[in-house]
């Protein structure tokens, strides 16, 4: 594992519990934002793929109009942290 692959995986779980990448997304959701250390497809992948190995996330294939496609969905307990997470945001405003 390389630390650039773990500070990803990092960034992808905080981007998460805040709730600014949505359950069931695509890698492509992900690195078209630009985020630091998820701004590459490469990026994006490796993270999530990481997040997957400690069951974070769960892969999934999708069969759409053209090829297959992969969306990623979030543990349980990161949804809750969303959900959460959102929810102090809006009593603060």
């Amino acid at each position: 594992m390389i630390r650039a692959d773990v500070d990803g995986a990092r960034e992808l779980l905080r981007r998460i519990r805040r709730g600014e990448v949505a359950d069931g997304s695509r890698l492509r959701d992900v690195y078209r934002n630009g985020w630091a250390r998820l701004s590459q497809p490469e990026q994006a992948k490796k993270a999530a793929d990481l997040l997957a190995d400690f069951d974070w996330l769960r892969r999934e294939q999708e069969q759409t109009a053209g090829r297959w496609t992969e969306r990623y969905r979030a543990h349980p307990e990161l949804l809750r942290t969303a959900r959460e997470y959102s929810g102090k945001t809006a009593d603060a405003n």
